[in-house]
């Protein structure tokens, strides 16, 4: 297996105002990245001039990973940008990398076994009431989600990472 790294990182375009701070240098991070792919068997292709790597997950789901520099060489940003594909898939991948990029914590992707299709076959058969629902429930609940989703734009997600914890932490949304 071989890791992403990235020889420099440029500074962090002024158009990526969000920024969350943790621990990590730039080895660490990229290393990280590149065990969260792998164990959530996310195909990447690293490009170690210019810090970029670009991802395809389940689906054909397709993002992008940009490394840059914060305020000072220390501080790395990572900048995950989704190209095309399923956003719920983007979502999780989001999550696990930032995850993993931030805290070294990397979740494997949780896939189920042909066992629990059959328990779940047998549990909706043995419970005929099933749970009650509001009258056109999902139907709102896709008109709504479809109202917050813009087409025309990339779905990005930004993370800096520091070498020190910041004064005031931002909440990872």
């Amino acid at each position: 297996m071989t890791y992403w790294m990235p020889l420099s990182v440029n500074p962090c375009p002024s158009d990526h105002s969000e920024q969350i701070f943790c621990f990590g240098n730039l080895t660490t991070v990229a290393c990280r990245i590149t065990d969260c792919n792998r164990i959530r068997s996310v195909e990447a292709e690293y490009d170690n001039n210019t810090a970029i790597a670009k991802c395809v997950a389940l689906n054909d789901t397709h993002f992008r990973i940009l490394l840059f520099h914060g305020e000072s060489q220390k501080d790395i940003v990572v900048v995950i940008q989704k190209i095309s594909g399923c956003n719920l898939i983007f979502e999780e991948e989001y999550h696990a990398i930032m995850n993993a990029a931030r805290y070294g914590e990397i979740a494997p992707r949780e896939t189920p076994t042909p066992e629990d299709f059959k328990k779940n076959t047998l549990d909706e058969q043995s419970n005929s009431g099933g749970i009650p629902l509001e009258h056109n429930i999902l139907e709102k609940s896709l008109v709504s989600e479809k109202s917050c989703v813009h087409y025309d734009r990339r779905d990005i997600h930004i993370m800096a990472i520091g070498d020190s914890l910041p004064t005031n932490p931002a909440p990872l949304s």
